[in-house]
Parts: structure tokens; C-alpha cells; sequence
């Protein structure tokens, strides 16, 4: 088996971003397979003003340049109330993704959080149901190739409760042109 990284692209306006994930697979192929569920998944907790754009799946070891892009363009699927009382994209959702041994794995998700999502400075229960669900599903559905960068599975996953801030790159450099 090979560890392939997964990256899942977004787009708001002119801003880009991606979103990592690590599936052990046989080969390219398998791992592209295995892929190709993760944007369905993410739809479900991103607001509907988020496109995912593509995602690129490639080994995780460095060197080499076999790669799959599959463009997508679907926008999210959740209706957060008000787009216009959108917060800054650098508020976003923190997922722990547990693992046996060993510090979890993160993931910040910038879902296009609105102030009807948010209950002062924690998440809104509802909205992070639909955010532990969805995860949940796709840890079943990508069972048993979702792993960490150590080659452990995923176990368990939690939804942390205050938004989080991330900034969206380092540097002042703004990236307004895709990623991948």
C-alpha cells in the first residue's frame, strides 16, 4: 500500500484554498477512486457562496509527477442563513480526527461561517451535527484508506466547539490565483 495526499481546492471570490487529506490505496487509481467521495462529503457543511473547485490526488512521497486533477465546481450544499452576514474566511471549523496513538490529526475548514451558524464565539449546535455527521460518514465511506501522515487510521472525529481563526497564508502575499 501507498500513501496518497488528497487536496481539495476552494474558491470565495478571489480567494483559494485547499483542504488536505492522506488515503492509503494500492495504487493511483484506487486512491483517485477513494477521492472522488470526499467533495460530496464537504459539500454538506459548506455554505452555498464556497465552490470546490478540483482536487488532486498524488503520491505522498516526494519526487515523481504522477498526479490526477478532476475539476468539480460544485458549490456547498448548506444554507447558513444570511450570506451577507458572513464572517471573515478566516473563521473556521476545527476537526479533530483521532487516531489510536498519537496527537489526531486537524482540519480547519473555512465553510463560509455566517452569524446565524455561530452562538457568540462558539459554533451553533445544529450546525456542527451537520459537521460531525458528514465526517463521520466519510471516515465510514473512505474506511479503511483514511489515514494520518504515520499510516494510522482515522477512529473517531470531533467537531471543536469555539470557531477558530486561521490566517488564510503566510506572509502578506494574497493568493488570487488557483492552487492547483
Amino acid at each position: 500500500m501507498v500513501l496518497f495526499q488528497v487536496d481539495i481546492q476552494k474558491q470565495q471570490g478571489t480567494e483559494y484554498w485547499t483542504n488536505r487529506y492522506i488515503i492509503d490505496e494500492t495504487d493511483l487509481t484506487a486512491a483517485a477512486t477513494k477521492a472522488d467521495l470526499i467533495p460530496g462529503f464537504e459539500q454538506l457543511f459548506h455554505t452555498t457562496n464556497v465552490t470546490l473547485e478540483s482536487y488532486r490526488v498524488r503520491p505522498l512521497a516526494p519526487g515523481g509527477d504522477m498526479y490526477i486533477i478532476v475539476p468539480l465546481g460544485a458549490n456547498g450544499l448548506y444554507a447558513g442563513g444570511d450570506l451577507s452576514s458572513q464572517l471573515p474566511l478566516f473563521n473556521c471549523v476545527r476537526v479533530d480526527l483521532a487516531v489510536t496513538f498519537g496527537r489526531p490529526s486537524r482540519k480547519y475548514y473555512r465553510s463560509g461561517l455566517t452569524e446565524a451558524m455561530v452562538v457568540g464565539s462558539s459554533l451553533d449546535a445544529t450546525y456542527r451535527t451537520v459537521v460531525i455527521d458528514a465526517m463521520d460518514d466519510m471516515r465510514a465511506a473512505l474506511a479503511p484508506s483514511f489515514v494520518d501522515v504515520d499510516n494510522q487510521a482515522i477512529v473517531n472525529s470531533q467537531v471543536y466547539v469555539p470557531v477558530q481563526m486561521r490566517q488564510l497564508r503566510r506572509g502578506s502575499r494574497r493568493r488570487t490565483e488557483p492552487i492547483i
